[in-house]
């Protein structure tokens, strides 16, 4: 039987896609567990990075060769081998674990003092057989007769000075995406306070808001976009960041990338919300509030247009007709349906509200 590896793909969408077929012998038994009979399929947004999409590929290829393998083994009664597609999985991870750390490195370069660096260049482990910073020649890599007279003593120092290395970095990444969100969070709080209507700040303002946000993204991709949607959503978070109270910001930080990079997410998001503000109208609208009213009708009429520019979300909602209160089908794309269903087509300029 020809061997059948699964490969990372673009859509047309330029989401990145991938299936894996189940293996004939074990369908059953996979169906049975995992409740997917013929084949598994892999999805990530298009706003992600292609190495980001390579790494999440090869964790869940190796999760599903696992499941293969594991599955095989029970059958067969007999130990997994190490195949060509696991071979393959652990490449994945591997991919995952040498972007990290590509990306730990470069970090560094770019936040660490040059003195402190430069401490950083000149530390080795005692192992590596090179000189240090001062030119005094380390130890020499022991031969295996000598590894095998060594202390227990000796090995947990040496463990526990590679693990000290390994964990200066990852502490150095995390103190630097605190100092951004925190400094982006003083930002856009002072904006929030002393801006205009439209939400904009003085051009100082606006000028470290952009100074602000680079660096941002420099440590943590995307991270003032999904800080800034989480402000948007509860504006309290951004004087909480700013005062150095992150735990709260930091949740609602992961919760908006989490939205932003799965399709589903986002669509329960949009549900949510559009639910939310169809409640929200109808009693502003029994309460006589007019320009409430108009307000939220507008803000849904925004939601339904951006599903014009959003061509997967909108795949996926048109399974959920039924949530955002769409009870027959029109022959309309979804945005132009949903608004017209709720009397918000604005191209047509339909009922009160427009």
């Amino acid at each position: 039987m020809a061997l059948q590896m699964a490969a990372l793909k673009r859509s047309t969408s330029g989401a990145f896609v991938a299936r894996k077929v189940i293996p004939k012998d074990i369908r059953g038994e996979y169906a049975a567990r995992f409740g997917v009979g013929w084949e598994e399929k892999f999805h990530r947004a298009a706003g992600i990075s292609e190495h980001e999409a390579k790494a999440r590929f090869g964790e869940w290829l190796a999760e599903i060769e696992t499941r293969i393998g594991q599955l095989r083994a029970t059958k067969s009664a007999g130990p997994q081998p190490l195949t060509r597609h696991n071979a393959y999985a652990l490449a994945g991870r591997w991919y995952a674990w040498f972007t990290f750390r590509e990306r730990v490195v470069e970090i560094v370069r770019k936040v660490v003092p040059e003195k402190l660096r430069d401490m950083f260049d000149g530390l080795r482990l005692p192992a590596d057989g090179v000189s240090g910073k001062d030119g005094g020649q380390r130890p020499e890599r022991e031969t295996p007769e000598k590894e095998r007279s060594s202390t227990g003593a000796d090995r947990r120092e040496t463990e526990a000075s590679e693990r000290k290395v390994a964990e200066e970095p990852e502490t150095v990444l995390r103190q630097a995406r605190t100092k951004a969100l925190i400094r982006h969070a003083s930002v856009v709080d002072a904006i929030l306070t002393t801006g205009d209507a439209d939400g904009k700040g003085s051009p100082g303002q606006m000028r470290e808001l952009t100074e602000a946000r680079k660096a941002f993204d420099d440590v943590r991709p995307h991270g003032w976009r999904d800080a800034e949607a989480a402000y948007v959503r509860e504006p309290d978070l951004a004087r909480e960041a700013g005062s150095g109270r992150i735990n709260r910001a930091i949740r609602a930080l992961q919760l908006e990338t989490e939205l932003r990079t799965d399709p589903k997410h986002r669509a329960d998001r949009f549900v949510e919300r559009w639910q939310k503000l169809d409640h929200t109208s109808q009693r502003q609208y029994q309460a006589g509030d007019m320009s409430g009213y108009k307000a939220t009708r507008s803000t849904m009429g925004d939601m339904a247009k951006s599903l014009e520019r959003d061509p997967q979300l909108e795949s996926i909602l048109a399974n959920r007709k039924k949530d955002l209160g769409i009870a027959f089908e029109s022959g309309r794309r979804l945005g132009q349906e949903l608004a017209f269903t709720h009397g918000i087509d604005v191209g047509r300029g339909r009922g009160i509200g427009i």
